[in-house]
């Protein structure tokens, strides 16, 4: 979520120490899906999702329409379309590449849908969920893929809702995001991240406490300060596991220098269920005089909200003036 938040802001980020949200194995399918609805001569795109879900299309028949592809110098759609490519590949894997081609076809020929409705046809239609299922090892690890699709889903329409909301407010009648400009939207994101990854530049580090040791930063956020979090809850029955969480804790919050963020939400969602949560046990650790405590239900006296504001308004404009 802190990541599409920074890409939907247009903030650059760095990630060490974990894996990248959009670099998981089912966001570049769902990526692939939408840019191949666009351009069917992806030919990146096209040779990630041809055979995902199976579709019976092996390597050898890839390899014999891209080497068919070459030829002609077409894309590996185009060259599926042809005529001449029953000279290279027998009968019933023409078959099969026809029928994944007619689908897309028929899919692109819904101008007038909304996108992200489009989108969730063709998971539907493919029956991903099933596909993850044969992929992993347990329903659980299936299941956080899927909700990672859902998430990625969901991003992408309130991006899409962003553009109608910049609209009404500048006067315009503005609309939603159709496909092509959604798939701009990924690609000139994807071509940030790359710019970001390769120079040292003032992005956000996003980091796994274990990443973080021999650090420090100006400003630090500590993300899911909850119980099952940090501490895990495989650690929680265990002292010298706990006690080992505990200094992993001490890691993170000895990372800031001048101001340190804790974040904890009141509920999550887990396996498709909403759970609520309760705050880490190592905030009773932090002498209270320490903590200023904001949020949903919480009263802050005027002075003192009129101060940070102060404060925050410094910031920025100290780092404008630099």
């Amino acid at each position: 979520l802190i990541e599409q938040a920074l890409r939907k802001l247009n903030i650059p980020y760095s990630l060490t120490g974990g894996q990248s949200f959009f670099e998981r194995a089912e966001i570049k399918d769902a990526m692939s899906y939408l840019k191949l609805l666009v351009n069917p001569d992806d030919d990146a795109a096209f040779l990630r999702v041809v055979n995902t879900p199976r579709r019976e299309i092996g390597p050898t028949t890839i390899e014999k329409l891209g080497g068919y592809a070459r030829e002609r110098r077409s894309s590996l759609f185009a060259a599926a379309r042809s005529i001449g490519i029953q000279s290279v590949i027998d009968n019933r894997a023409v078959d099969r590449l026809n029928r994944f081609c007619d689908w897309l076809d028929a899919i692109r020929a819904q101008p007038d849908r909304d996108a992200i409705d489009v989108i969730r046809q063709v998971f539907e239609v493919i029956d991903y969920p099933s596909y993850l299922r044969e992929q992993e090892s347990t329903p659980k690890a299936a299941d956080r893929r899927w909700q990672n699709v859902e998430e990625w889903l969901d991003w992408l329409a309130k991006i899409s809702d962003t553009q109608v909301e910049a609209g009404a407010e500048g006067g315009d009648s503005a609309t939603k995001m159709d496909l092509p400009a959604l798939a701009q939207r990924m690609t000139l994101l994807g071509i940030l991240d790359q710019q970001t990854r390769e120079k040292d530049s003032n992005a956000v580090a996003l980091l796994t406490l274990h990443a973080a040791k021999g650090l420090e930063f100006g400003h630090v956020f500590m993300a899911g300060m909850e119980e099952d979090i940090l501490p895990h809850r495989d650690c929680i029955e265990d002292e010298a596991r706990l006690a080992e969480e505990r200094r992993l804790c001490f890691v993170g919050i000895t990372r800031a220098r001048l101001s340190l963020t804790f974040t904890l939400t009141k509920r999550r969602r887990r396996y498709g269920e909403w759970k609520d949560t309760e705050p880490s046990r190592f905030l009773d650790d932090i002498p209270a005089d320490l903590l200023q405590w904001q949020g949903e239900g919480i009263e802050q006296p005027k002075e003192v909200s009129q101060a940070q504001g102060r404060e925050h308004l410094a910031g920025i404009r100290a780092m404008l003036g630099k």
